[in-house]
């Protein structure tokens, strides 16, 4: 039977389980760093999302809308994680990981967010971000795939990325492998715009959860802050010295941050 996500499970013998979600453009592979410098107690669980990596293309573009992706993500952690699990997200990830806390209470323990917002809060912000990624949607369709990734990252929020030298390459090459086509139906279906606001139903987030943003990225720390003072069981973490992606810039620090926090949330389950 053919996947309807592609994944990967890191040391499938351990009895705390972690879904690490991607941004856009990304993969599971964006998180092996991370995922490799937990002990071998975490079960990661690595995946594509629809639209990325090796995850097969789907013939209906509802297919990448958040609730048809938040669908696909709970019957693969059913099949390979039955049971409770932390929800791990970046950027658009983030999006879906919080999207996945509201929904699947029941299976989400906890929640760590990077960089990642409840989406916008007026139906006018939507609609004119919606616009926006219709604009980016038809460049990834017709237009110059490299120019558009010069293009992606160029955008302030990166800057501390782009001076990760060998290592922001490595990232870019992983990046060309996506199918822009696919991405386009990415940006349609789950992009910012198009997903609902979930600001009004922060206070049901019953999970912990941690909120990360990089010193450098202001835009990110300041919505890490509105949201945990509406979430009942949130926490902030501000990483010194980097911008939006804060994983790929300082892994050794989010692993730490990460591994510290998942240790403390389960001491207090033991209680």
């Amino acid at each position: 039977m053919t996947r309807e996500i592609h994944y990967l499970v890191l040391n499938p013998a351990g009895n705390v389980t972690v879904l690490f979600l991607h941004g856009f453009m990304g993969s599971g592979e964006d998180w092996r760093p991370i995922a490799q410098g937990l002990s071998a107690e975490y079960r990661c669980v690595l995946a594509d999302l629809p639209g990325h990596g090796c995850t097969p293309v789907r013939s209906d573009a509802a297919a990448y809308t958040m609730a048809a992706v938040a669908r696909h993500v709970m019957r693969l952690m059913a099949r390979v994680a039955p049971g409770p699990f932390v929800a791990v997200g970046y950027s658009m990830g983030g999006r879906l990981a919080l999207y996945l806390a509201l929904e699947h209470g029941d299976r989400v323990r906890g929640l760590v967010m990077e960089s990642a917002s409840p989406g916008l809060r007026s139906e006018p912000e939507r609609s004119k971000r919606r616009d926006q990624d219709e604009q980016l949607a038809m460049e990834l369709e017709t237009g110059d795939w490299e120019a558009f990734l010069r293009q992606w990252y160029a955008a302030p929020m990166f800057e501390s990325l782009r001076g990760c030298g060998e290592r922001f390459q490595e990232l870019l090459a992983r990046r060309r492998k996506n199918n822009p086509r696919e991405l386009a139906r990415v940006l349609r279906g789950m992009g910012t715009g198009a997903q609902p606001s979930l600001w009004d139903r922060l206070p049901e987030a019953a999970a912990p959860a941690l909120l990360v943003a990089g010193e450098r990225d202001a835009k990110y720390c300041a919505v890490a802050t509105a949201m945990g003072a509406m979430m009942p069981r949130a926490s902030t973490a501000v990483v010194s010295g980097a911008g939006h992606n804060v994983h790929f810039e300082k892994p050794a620090d989010y692993t730490t941050l990460l591994r510290g926090w998942v240790d403390e949330l389960r001491g207090t389950a033991a209680h």
